[in-house]
């Protein structure tokens, strides 16, 4: 078997007169003889077999209840106030169940300008994020994709909340090493269903079918951390409701 040396300052080269290198910027191969030494970039290794990206979900589907109270909340909010938000993704490895956790956070009708990612203690583990652009259609943008970049995990964009309408869009991918992969939303959240794929287009499986029922309100700790730039939308709520 030819000899691999991975190039980390740990071990010593082979002392053979072929080997493979991984190095930080690629693979190499080694060929020496009584005449010279070369150290040649390569492509791949002709006499391996292919590779290809992929990615596997391990944790089951997202209940029901918890994708009805985050869409729920991005509904609310930009209805209410025209405002995006994002909502962070736990998994708890001991329980084997998710938790969501709304992160403190500085919006706007156009941008999430800034948020905390705490850093849970075990046994809770961020598993991705998922939030909002309000009115406009979802997709992941360039702000979201670098942000999504330095976090490993499944992120989900959600849209299009307009008035009345009982629909929203939804974008889905999971980043691992800045690498991305299209998922199907089905697939990891209960209770939504397709309306139309051209459109990525969604809807509760509500039998009152309204994603934001009269009784709706956002609860107060999710409320709580959601910022502009002058403040709080909680107190700007309360404040609206006072005059």
């Amino acid at each position: 078997m030819i000899p691999i040396w991975i190039n980390d300052d740990t071990a010593p080269r082979p002392e053979t007169p072929f080997y493979y290198t991984i190095a930080q910027n690629g693979i190499f191969m080694y060929k020496g003889n009584p005449f010279w030494h070369a150290v040649i970039p390569l492509n791949g290794i002709s006499t391996l077999k292919p590779e290809s990206p992929e990615f596997t979900f391990l944790l089951p589907k997202l209940p029901k209840k918890m994708v009805c109270r985050m869409v729920r909340f991005f509904a609310s909010l930009s209805q209410k106030h025209n405002m995006e938000a994002i909502v962070l993704l736990l998994w708890d490895v001991e329980m084997r169940e998710y938790a969501l956790l709304t992160p403190y956070q500085i919006v706007s009708s156009g941008n999430i300008a800034q948020y905390d990612v705490p850093r849970p203690k075990h046994p809770l583990y961020i598993v991705g994020t998922f939030h909002s652009h309000s009115k406009y259609p979802a997709f992941h943008s360039k702000t979201d994709r670098r942000d999504e970049g330095s976090m490993d995990g499944i992120h989900g964009t959600f849209g299009s909340f307009r008035g009345s309408k009982n629909t929203f869009t939804l974008s889905i991918q999971a980043v691992v090493n800045d690498t991305r992969f299209d998922c199907d939303p089905t697939e990891f959240l209960e209770g939504i269903s397709l309306l139309s794929y051209d459109k990525s287009e969604y809807a509760l499986l509500d039998p009152k079918g309204a994603i934001l029922p009269r009784s709706y309100t956002i609860p107060v700790t999710w409320y709580e951390n959601v910022h502009t730039k002058e403040g709080p939308l909680y107190q700007r709520q309360i404040r609206q409701k006072g005059e």
